[in-house]
Parts: C-alpha cells; sequence; structure tokens
C-alpha cells in the first residue's frame, strides 16, 4: 500500500503540480496585460489634487481582522480630515504645509464581507479575496503537504488578480501573519503592476511559529520561516509590530527595523455600563444557539453581588488551551461546595465564553458529560461586536487564556477588555507581564490551573466585600479605568502618531 500511495503521488503530483504551473503562468500573464493596459487609466490628478491610493491587505476574513481594519477605518479619517481642510494640503505629522494637495482614496483586500455597517466604511473600496480550497490537516503528511501547496498556489493566483487589476496604489499595508501568499503576493504586485509601490508590513505574530502549533511537517515550518523573514527584510519599505519584544527579535534576527505599534482600545470603548442589564438577553441567546445549558437562574440576576462574573473570549484554536479553565472551575466548584458545607457564604461563577472555532464543539461535550455544576454555569456561544461590548461593561474580570507561539506578540482581547475597564486574568509569558497586564494593578498573572482557580476563588470573596479600599475587584478596575482614561491611551491617538506619519512618508516616496 505505501508503494502504491508513493507512485501515485510521483505520476499524479506531477502533473498536478505541473497544471497548477500553467494555471498560474496563464493568470499572471493575463493579469500582467490587464495591469499594462489599466495604467492610462488611473489618473494621479483630480482638480489639482493628488490622489494618493492606500491599500490594506490581509489573508484572512475582514470581519476577524480588527487591527486591519482599524487601518482601513484610521486612513478614511485622515482623508476626510484632509478633504474637509478643502483648500488646505494635506498635513503631516510635523505639521509641514508645503506638500501638495493630496486625497486619500482607501482600498480594503480581504476575505469575506465587508463591515460595512460604520459610517466610515463607505469612504472604503472593498476589493474580495477568494479563499479557493481549505487546508487539509486530517488526513496525513504528504495530503496535507499537498493541499497546503496548492491552496497557497490557488490563493496566490487569486490575490494577484485582485491586486494587479485593481486602481495603481501607491502604498499597500499588509497584515502578516498570515504570509503565505499575501506577502509574495503584494510585493510582486506592488513591483510589477502598481510602478514601484511601497509596501509597510504590519507584525502581529510570526507564521512560521504558529505553524508549529498545527504539527506542521518541520520542512514546511523552516521554508515559512525563510520565506517570511527574508522576503520582508529585503523587500518590504517600513515595518510596525505589536510590542516590543517583536521589535527587538525582529531587529536581531532578521535586521528588520519595526516601530512598536502597540493595540490600544478604541476611543468608542468605555468602562460606563448601559443603561439595561444586558446579561438577561445575552444568556437567553446563548441557551437558544446552544440548546444544551439552562438558563442562568433568575435569582442570581437579581443578586449580583452573589455571582462572579467572567468573560473570555477565543477563536478556539491550539493557542489557547481550555483545558486550564477547565480544571480551573472543576477545582473551584469544588471548593465553593466544601465552603458551603461550612456554613461559608459563597459567591456562585459564571463563564461565559464567546467566539467560534475548531476546539469549541470538543470544550461544550467536556462541560456536559464531565461533571454536574453546582455553583460554576459555563456558557459559550457567539456575539456579535455590539453585545461582546456591551457584555464587557457588565462583568467583573475577563480571563485570556492566549500562549503566544512566538513568545513576543500581544492578545488583542486584553486590550478590549481594558477600554471597557475589565481587569483580566491572564495566562502568563514574558511579553505580557512586561508590556501589557501588571500582576496586582491591572490584573492577575498565571501559569496554570491551580493559579486560575485560586485567583477567581480571591475574586469571588471579594466580590462580597461592600468597601471599595479593600476590594481588590474593585481597585484593579479602578486602575484600569485610570491607566486607560488619557487620550495616549487609545488607539487613535497611537495610530495618529506612529503610524499615519509612516505612511504619509512612504506615499510622498512612491
Amino acid at each position: 500500500d505505501g508503494g502504491m500511495e508513493h507512485g501515485s503521488w510521483d505520476s499524479g503530483g506531477v502533473v498536478w503540480s505541473a497544471a497548477l504551473c500553467v494555471v498560474i503562468g496563464a493568470v499572471f500573464v493575463v493579469t500582467w496585460f490587464r495591469a499594462w493596459r489599466m495604467r492610462g487609466d488611473n489618473c494621479e490628478k483630480d482638480d489639482g489634487v493628488r490622489v494618493v491610493r492606500v491599500g490594506v491587505v490581509v489573508n484572512g476574513d475582514a470581519k476577524q481582522s480588527p487591527r486591519t481594519v482599524f487601518h482601513a477605518r484610521m486612513l478614511a479619517a485622515l482623508n476626510a480630515s484632509a478633504a474637509a481642510a478643502a483648500s488646505e494640503p494635506l498635513k503631516d505629522s510635523n505639521n509641514n504645509s508645503n506638500r501638495k494637495k493630496e486625497r486619500i482614496e482607501v482600498h480594503l483586500f480581504a476575505y469575506g464581507s465587508f463591515p460595512d455597517d460604520e459610517e466610515w466604511t463607505q469612504r472604503v473600496v472593498f476589493h474580495e479575496l477568494s479563499l479557493m480550497i481549505q487546508v487539509n490537516r486530517s488526513r496525513g503528511r504528504v495530503v496535507y503537504i499537498l493541499s497546503a501547496l496548492t491552496a497557497a498556489i490557488l490563493r496566490a493566483a487569486n490575490a494577484l488578480w485582485v491586486l494587479c487589476t485593481a486602481p495603481k496604489t501607491h502604498v499597500f499595508i499588509v497584515q502578516i501573519p498570515p504570509s503565505v501568499p499575501t506577502l509574495a503576493v503584494v510585493l510582486l504586485a506592488a513591483r510589477a503592476a502598481h510602478g514601484g509601490a511601497k509596501v509597510l508590513i504590519d507584525w502581529h505574530n510570526f507564521g512560521f511559529t504558529i505553524m508549529q502549533t498545527t504539527n506542521a511537517p518541520r520542512e514546511l515550518v523552516s521554508l515559512a520561516r525563510v520565506y517570511e523573514q527574508q522576503l520582508a527584510a529585503k523587500f518590504a519599505h517600513a515595518h510596525v509590530c505589536v510590542s516590543h519584544a517583536m521589535a527587538a527579535y525582529l531587529k536581531n534576527e532578521c535586521g528588520i527595523h519595526a516601530v512598536p505599534l502597540h493595540d490600544r482600545p478604541s476611543r468608542t470603548l468605555h468602562p460606563t455600563p448601559s443603561n439595561t442589564n444586558p446579561i438577561v438577553s445575552l444568556t437567553k441567546r446563548l441557551s437558544e444557539e446552544n440548546g444544551v445549558y439552562k438558563l442562568i437562574p433568575d435569582a442570581l440576576l437579581r443578586d449580583n453581588d452573589e455571582v462572579l462574573w467572567c468573560v473570555s473570549s477565543s477563536s478556539w484554536t491550539p493557542d489557547e488551551d481550555f483545558s486550564i479553565l477547565f480544571d480551573a472551575l472543576v477545582a473551584l466548584d469544588e471548593k465553593l461546595s466544601a465552603r458551603e458545607q461550612q456554613h461559608h457564604r459563597v459567591t456562585r461563577i459564571v463563564m461565559v465564553i464567546t467566539g467560534k472555532g475548531p476546539l469549541r464543539a470538543a470544550f461544550e461535550a467536556r462541560v456536559r458529560s464531565e461533571r454536574d455544576w453546582v455553583h460554576v454555569c459555563i456558557r459559550c456561544g457567539w456575539l456579535s461586536r455590539e453585545d461582546y461590548f456591551g457584555l464587557l461593561r457588565f462583568v467583573d474580570v475577563g480571563v485570556c487564556l492566549h500562549a503566544s507561539s512566538s513568545g513576543v506578540d500581544l492578545p488583542m482581547k486584553v486590550v478590549d477588555m481594558f477600554g471597557c475597564g475589565l481587569p483580566v486574568l491572564a495566562l502568563k509569558y514574558e511579553c505580557l507581564a512586561n508590556e501589557l497586564v501588571t500582576h496586582g494593578r491591572n490584573g492577575l498573572l498565571f501559569t496554570c490551573s491551580e493559579d486560575l482557580a485560586a485567583s477567581l476563588l480571591m475574586l469571588s470573596r471579594a466580590k462580597q466585600e461592600r468597601e471599595t479600599g479593600s476590594n481588590v475587584l474593585k481597585v484593579m478596575a479602578r486602575e484600569v479605568e485610570m491607566e486607560y482614561a488619557p487620550d495616549e491611551m487609545r488607539a487613535e491617538h497611537a495610530w495618529n502618531t506612529i503610524a499615519a506619519p509612516l505612511v504619509l512618508k512612504l506615499a510622498g516616496e512612491a
């Protein structure tokens, strides 16, 4: 059987690979020809105003790429500011006004549907990329490699067509990871079809370290590392990244100078609770979606001091180990039961976990089958962005199980929680402890399920305390609110201070 499979790969695989090469070659030739024809249609002047086109590219769903969409939103706002200035030239961060009048035209390239539910989206042109096929990880090494290469080639052909046939663009902002095939395609399109457009890379993490968490073959991981770092170092024109630790790594390992652009909460996020209690409608919606958990008893909703409300969000991928949370909640349920038997007053725990992903079903099945919960209620479901932020404003504490694959990225979910005034319990790693969560001030750090259970037990007792000064939960919440109250700690200020000057500088050089 092994020989037959190998022979099939030798013959069929070669033919299939050759066919794909012919397809991508044909697509490239047609794309090049059409892009060449379109060059004359891309007017650089509009009534004396230079049109600066900026393309924001992500190899993912736009609605699940908040940082990339934020780039597009801020560029649209920058364009609106320039339009409002009318006869004034667009000024850079140093208030230099001797530049030509410019109008920014924003193009967003992504999979899925465009988040068109806000006013600013009317000033953005959306170009949909096609996912083509999914990578098959469940049928062995050969199928994994074949499907990964096939997916990369087909997605590259589609992205190349979309990018090259778009109006002439001056600056591309590309999010990585994922970098396969996006990075190579953007660099090629920028040079071949857009007259040497400038490329700004926004580093969220490293693709090759994420591949390691999925048990990808070592050969693919090594290839991805060389591909990602070498292409970026040699051909990109500017870089931003999410942490100081990542900037240091890129400089030391790749010779790349990246400017740290930390994720910050938007000005639209605030800790003020809404007039209505969102939990009643949210818990009903979650129970209807899942059909497995009983509704939270009305008594818990009426007596908020008797409940510690917790929230976690997840894409349910291997970089988050929810067995840590499960084991902590089991231990916590046992401890609360023991305290109740000793006639101590106990605070019940409600844990709401939002998001969709491949590992969610297994976690829910474990919750249903392995324990009869007494003092802990666990709810899983998908919430809209509006409902999610409403939930953050109501609950007591957030929980983050993000285990960085690289050790130098930072979880955006913690930033959103901080923006709503929520202290966070976070799985500890060095970069997070140094740059985001300070133990005992804006949250608590844990390294194992025992630590997490102990922290939740402590906070459940604090929920019962009436005195604000001695209530660690209220003290941390106040620290979070004070830390993120200044405008300098908001995403809009960080983008205008760091990203905008880079984009304008690159646009001036294009």
